[in-house]
């Protein structure tokens, strides 16, 4: 009886071991499999490209409050992707920023508040994690730097409560305020401008504004002996900002960047190609313009053909879902529009011929009848026919933008005027900067008390 007892306990006992035993050989591996994703998930949040905000920064406005937002020069890409890249690329892309604040309906920028360059990996967004302008390696070909320094605007409250003002009858018709920029410049003493700007640091997609950037290009690399005087004719330059003409505009950026359209290339063959147009955005960041790509041609570049972007054009926008494009601020393109309404882009001589190549007739006779002009549905036509109007617009059906710089009759009203609207909303509504056009001009000229507001 007693041997049956001991024999029963033992046999419990070598079970109990058993289980011990399991548990202390499975115990070790588990530990080991969570360290080694933990070490997996930390080695890819390190690899993901961050952009650190400089509060310490000199404001580019004096007198506000604004924070920069460093970023490293255009340069080649480590590595370049092969994937299929196809021609609906540019279709599917949609541009999405960062939501603005709830609290207040408008966010100047007198304040501390900012959005910053909308950039991610979740979303679909203009500026693309693995942007060139977010690496930083040697371009040998950039040896050109644009010859103006940053300018000093002064804040002005009655400029920001114009600007209010549009934002608010934006925001009342219904259409998206945040992906909305506008920048107001007043120049009646050129020495002493003032400035008022609405989201005016967030990066948009350019359209065919891109262009007055190749124009001062073209015109640097004249005055400094870079390119021979006529290499590129008259007739094209005046096509490219006159007509907005897509085809004058891909011979310029051939000629002035020393690459040209084609097939596909091969990485070593791509990364020097790529360096010669990326010059181009570090002509103008290396003085001190904020962050901006003018590196890649607006289509179609063939009307004929209505052709889009291939081969090596496609390669340059890297990524089949997420294509890098060209953008700019409109805080930039007002700068810039500033420089040469002084005469102090690359020269005076070139200051002014470029400011003649920006002239509007604002008369109907002069516009109406063409189908695709600078005026209709643009600031041009809300004003009247006998002011003095220098412009570049751009556009396509996810865009609407346009930049002028505006003179009274008398010569008592002087403003620059620079409005983006990044979606599709703005390019449908051919009223709209018309209306702000209209609403800024009166504004301008007159007391507060004497002008009618804007009503959707």
């Amino acid at each position: 009886m007693n041997n049956k007892t001991r024999i029963k306990k033992y046999k419990v006992n070598k079970k109990v071991l058993l289980k011990r035993l399991i548990f202390l050989f499975l115990l070790p591996i588990s530990l080991l499999i969570i360290i080694v994703n933990k070490l997996i998930a930390n080695q890819s949040e390190k690899s993901l490209p961050t952009v650190q905000l400089d509060v310490t920064s000199n404001p580019s406005i004096s007198g506000k409050n604004e924070i920069s937002v460093p970023f490293s020069k255009s340069q080649i890409p480590v590595s370049l992707s092969k994937e299929n890249i196809t021609e609906k690329t540019i279709e599917k892309t949609t541009e999405k920023t960062e939501q603005m604040s709830t609290t207040s309906p408008l966010i100047m920028e007198n304040t501390i508040q900012f959005t910053p360059p909308s950039i991610g990996l979740n979303e679909t967004r203009l500026i693309q994690p693995d942007d060139y302008n977010l690496e930083n390696l040697p371009n040998k070909y950039a040896s050109l730097v644009y010859n103006v320094k940053s300018p000093e605007f002064k804040s002005n409250e009655n400029l920001d409560n114009i600007v209010n003002q549009i934002v608010n009858y934006v925001e009342n018709k219904g259409l998206p305020s945040d992906k909305l920029s506008v920048s107001l410049l007043q120049i009646n003493q050129p020495e002493f401008p003032t400035y008022s700007g609405y989201l005016s640091k967030e990066p948009r997609f350019t359209a065919s504004v891109v262009k007055l950037f190749w124009m001062v290009y073209l015109y640097g690399n004249y005055n400094s002996n870079q390119l021979q005087q006529g290499i590129i004719s008259d007739k094209d330059v005046k096509k490219m900002i006159q007509d907005s003409d897509n085809e004058s505009s891909s011979v310029i950026v051939d000629k002035i960047s020393g690459t040209e359209s084609g097939k596909s290339l091969s990485d070593e063959e791509l990364q020097d190609w790529l360096q010669k147009r990326l010059a181009m955005n570090l002509f103008f960041q290396d003085a001190g313009y904020y962050i901006i790509n003018i590196s890649q041609k607006v289509f179609p570049t063939s009307y004929k053909k209505n052709d889009g972007p291939v081969g090596r054009d496609l390669q340059i926008r890297r990524s089949e879902t997420n294509p890098i494009r060209n953008y700019t601020t409109s805080y930039d393109v007002a700068r810039l529009l500033y420089e040469i309404y002084t005469e102090k882009s690359i020269s005076k001589q070139y200051s002014r011929k470029m400011k003649k190549l920006m002239k509007r007739d604002l008369a109907p006779a002069a516009w109406k009848n063409k189908q695709f002009n600078a005026i209709e549905g643009f600031l041009g036509q809300g004003l009247p026919e006998d002011v003095e109007f220098y412009s570049k617009m751009g556009w396509n059906s996810k865009t609407r933008n346009d930049a002028a710089i505006i003179i009274s009759p008398d010569g008592k009203c002087k403003y620059i005027l620079v409005v983006f609207g990044d979606d599709p909303s703005f390019f449908q509504d051919k009223t709209l900067f018309p209306e702000i056009s209209r609403l800024v001009y009166e504004k301008m000229l007159n007391s507060p008390n004497t002008i009618s507001e804007l009503n959707p």
